[in-house]
C-alpha cells in the first residue's frame, strides 16, 4: 500500500515494506544486511532481544542512557531514576544470553554516536526520544554511521500529543526524506501498535 504527501513543492511517496517491525530481520535477511546494527533507546530491551532471537546478524548494539531527563521533557519512558536502574540491570541480564552477539552502552543517543565510524553499520533502529528536535539530531548523527544500502528507521511514526508523549517524529522522518531525495518505507501495524519508519541509504 502507497501513500503519498506534499511537503513543500516535493510529493513523497510511503510504502508499506514490512507487517510489523517484528519482521525487521526478514526485510534486513533480504537486503543481505547481517552484519552490525543499533537500537538506540532500549527500555527493558525487549526489542533488542526480538531481533537478537530473530535477525541472525553479527552484532547489535543496544543503547540507551537509563536515566531521567526530569519533569520537562514529557514521555511514557521518562522515570524515576531507580527504575532506570533497575530496566538497565534487567536489559543486561536479559540479553546477556546472545553472548558476544549482544553490546549494551549506556549512553545518550548522541554521546554513543561518536563511537562509530562512517558507514560501519547496516542498519540503526531509532526508538529514544521522540520529540521533533531529538528525532532529527538523532537521525543526522546516525545516517552517516549507516553503510549505502543499509537502512535507517525507527519506532513511533507519527505526530502530536498523546498519553505517551509529545511526538514529532513523522516531521522529523519527512524532513530528512525530501532533503535526501530519499523514499520513506512503513510498517502496517494496526491499532495495536505505532508504526515503524524505514529509509534505505542509497
Amino acid at each position: 500500500m502507497n501513500h503519498s504527501f506534499i511537503m513543500g513543492d516535493d510529493f513523497i511517496e510511503e510504502s508499506t515494506i514490512i507487517p510489523s517491525r517484528r519482521e525487521f530481520d526478514q526485510l534486513l535477511e533480504a537486503k543481505k544486511l547481517m552484519g552490525k546494527g543499533v537500537e538506540v533507546g532500549v527500555c527493558d530491551g525487549d526489542y533488542s532481544f526480538l531481533l537478537l532471537s530473530t535477525w541472525k546478524g553479527e552484532r547489535l548494539y543496544s543503547i540507551d542512557p537509563w536515566r531521567s531527563f526530569g519533569e520537562e521533557y514529557r514521555d511514557i519512558n521518562n522515570a524515576d531514576q531507580s527504575l532506570h536502574d533497575l530496566r538497565y540491570e534487567k536489559t543486561k541480564e536479559k540479553l546477556s544470553v546472545f553472548g558476544k552477539r549482544s553490546v549494551v552502552i549506556r549512553k545518550t543517543s548522541l554521546e554513543a554516536s561518536v563511537l562509530f565510524g562512517n558507514e560501519a553499520l547496516d542498519f540503526v533502529y531509532l526508538d529514544a526520544q521522540h520529540h521533533y528536535s531529538a528525532v532529527k539530531a538523532d537521525i543526522e548523527a546516525w545516517y552517516p554511521k549507516v553503510k549505502v544500502g543499509g537502512i535507517i528507521s525507527g519506532h513511533d511514526y507519527m505526530d502530536g500529543v498523546y498519553v505517551g508523549g509529545v511526538f514529532g517524529v513523522k516531521r522529523a522522518v519527512q524532513e530528512f526524506a525530501k532533503e535526501q531525495k530519499a523514499e520513506i518505507f512503513v510498517s502496517g501495524e494496526l491499532m495495536t501498535e505505532t508504526a515503524s519508519w524505514f529509509i534505505i541509504k542509497k
